[in-house]
């Protein structure tokens, strides 16, 4: 369905510019939290918007389903997928409650899920400076933060992290939406 933006002139498809994504992202908290006023070219891809090139070598799929907006990062192999969780002052408070402020407000939340793991990370989607990483570990009823030494998004780190056993336990599985 083609319609017209009588306000900025702009030609609508679906409700949306073409190669562009929708208002209703753009002014989503999460999004303008993450991503700012940046407005990624995208395609359709089934049900979910795909950026056309990497933004800072990485990819991302975005979907709006009952006001929830899901954004999951990945690499062009896809050998790795990054869920965004809702890092949003009402967002935070149904997942991750138990987290102290600053890692509240200070950070984002990606999920890497296949690891059960958050990766808590910068604000903006481009700082993949990993600061912590929470262990959702299966087998008791805890999940346990484990502190970076540096700042970084190096592979060998995060697999060195990722094998680590003592930590402090400051957040509840309960509390975490898988």
């Amino acid at each position: 369905v083609y319609s017209m933006n009588i306000m900025t002139g702009d030609v609508l498809i679906n409700g949306m510019p073409p190669s562009r994504l929708p208002l209703a992202i753009l002014n989503h908290p999460l999004h303008r939290r993450t991503f700012g006023s940046r407005n990624l070219e995208v395609v359709n891809f089934g049900s979910e918007l795909e950026t056309a090139r990497p933004a800072s070598d990485r990819f991302y799929r975005f979907s709006l389903s009952n006001s929830v907006l899901k954004v999951i990062e990945f690499r062009k192999d896809e050998s790795e997928e990054l869920e965004l969780l809702d890092g949003t002052m009402t967002g935070i408070e149904r997942w991750g409650k138990e987290l102290p402020t600053r890692l509240k407000v200070m950070h984002s939340h990606w999920l890497l899920r296949k690891k059960r793991v958050v990766v808590v990370r910068g604000i903006q989607f481009d700082d993949r400076d990993i600061s912590f990483l929470i262990r959702i570990d299966g087998k008791c009823s805890q999940g346990a933060v484990i502190c970076i030494e540096e700042h970084s998004e190096d592979r060998k780190q995060l697999k060195k992290a990722l094998q680590k056993r003592d930590s402090d336990v400051i957040v509840s599985q309960q509390s975490l939406v898988l």
